[in-house]
């Protein structure tokens, strides 16, 4: 009597320790660059989408923060640096106040990206295959990471940079 059995042995070709993705120095092939590049970009496609359900929210904990923080002590601050009858008192107040929002509101999406588990996960990806740091998407949201904190350690905003250099594509 004859039993059928099925067995699977890998894929033709392979060799033990050898992955189909990287070269034997362990660099990433161009389908492997290409592979964990999909991979990145589902990932950061995926914290996209938490961003946007998470943006009203935000917009909102930012305004909050920033008028607890004028209510505490910023109103008094400001009122000994401008005189109430000056002629732009009202207008720089309002510029001010902006201001603030936009970098309460810069600093917790900054937090936020770093704490999101699938912008985590995209990261993991870069920091494994050193290789995926030339791609585009890579360099770009690094970039951004990147000039968001700078921006913020020099009093500036997203507001204030030029957002265009960080699209994909061009």
């Amino acid at each position: 009597m004859y039993q059928a059995v099925l067995c699977h042995h890998g894929i033709l070709g392979q060799r033990w320790g050898v992955r189909r993705f990287q070269n034997k120095d362990g660099s990433l092939t161009e389908a492997g660059k290409k592979h964990y590049t999909d991979q990145y970009t589902k990932e950061m496609k995926k914290y996209e989408a938490d961003s946007r359900k998470n943006r009203q929210r935000l917009n909102m904990a930012a305004y909050n923060k920033t008028a607890d923080e004028y209510n505490a002590y910023k109103i008094a601050e400001y009122n000994s640096k401008h005189k109430p009858t000056d002629p732009d008192y009202v207008e720089n107040y309002y510029k001010q106040f902006e201001h603030d929002y936009h970098t309460n509101y810069d600093n917790m999406l900054l937090s936020e990206l770093k704490n999101n588990k699938h912008y985590k996960k995209a990261e993991a990806l870069v920091n494994k295959y050193k290789d995926l740091t030339a791609t585009e998407i890579v360099t770009k949201n690094r970039a951004f990471v990147n000039d968001l904190e700078n921006a913020l350690k020099s009093g500036k905003t997203s507001w204030d940079m030029d957002m265009s250099k960080y699209k994909q594509g061009g």
